[in-house]
């Protein structure tokens, strides 16, 4: 059985979107650097987009495919 999405519209702005959200950590950083953490190096700070990424990427994501596979959001 194949799912795809509604539309081909949806599909590619779902791709979209994640790819801006991965790129828009930068103006996150600027933010931190510049407001909740004025002390610390931005090589320090882009930890928390790396880690924010990997866990969101390679850990959550494939755990919620298969709790969606599985039917509990639905």
């Amino acid at each position: 059985l194949r799912v795809y999405a509604d539309s081909k519209w949806r599909a590619w702005s779902t791709g979209q979107l994640t790819a801006c959200k991965i790129s828009s950590f930068g103006v996150f950083q600027e933010y931190y650097t510049t407001t909740w953490l004025p002390g610390s190096s931005a090589a320090a700070i882009s930890w928390i987009g790396s880690i924010q990424i990997f866990l969101e990427y390679f850990n959550m994501a494939p755990l919620g495919g298969e709790l969606m596979d599985r039917g509990h959001f639905r």
